[in-house]
């Protein structure tokens, strides 16, 4: 889009002409505890949870489901590693499956409850990862490959 080019290019005009040399704070880190973006009625909320080591509901659902796919992804390598027989990876596979299949529930609920499209996790296919993961086994050790983030392309 235009206005898109023209911010833009007004951004980089400003840079290049140091009106962003003398601001405060330069050079020293952000403050990440700032929550001016967090609306006033979410803030006290929102310091609860921090402070007692809890995260809003949507975070917790999200590293839910990254550990339970985690944890799948590795059942399934350990069954692909130990050469097991096409009955064997049937089963595990199966498992497999059932697993993503509530990584995804664990998904959709936390990018129903999250604040923002940004935030949001897209679904796992579990077949793809599955295949991927045995490809994978018979050209190198499972120890190469960890966790869903070596499936990441496999979502949809």
């Amino acid at each position: 889009m235009a206005w898109e080019w023209l911010v833009e290019r007004r951004l980089k005009d400003a840079i290049e002409a140091g009106m962003f040399e003398d601001l405060p704070g330069r050079g020293r880190p952000l403050d990440l505890k700032d929550d001016s973006s967090v609306p006033d009625e979410w803030r006290l909320a929102f310091r609860l949870l921090k402070s007692s080591g809890h995260a809003p509901v949507w975070i917790e659902l999200r590293q839910e489901a990254l550990a339970r796919l985690e944890t799948a992804s590795q059942d399934l390598r350990r069954a692909v590693s130990s050469e097991c027989d096409q009955t064997t990876w049937l089963r595990a596979s199966a498992r497999f499956v059932e697993e993503v299949e509530l990584v995804n529930r664990l998904i959709d609920e936390a990018n129903l409850r999250s604040s923002s499209l940004l935030l949001q996790l897209p679904r796992y296919d579990a077949e793809r990862i599955a295949a991927s993961i045995r490809r994978g086994a018979s050209t190198s050790s499972p120890a190469t490959s960890t966790g869903p983030s070596a499936s990441a392309p496999d979502r949809t």
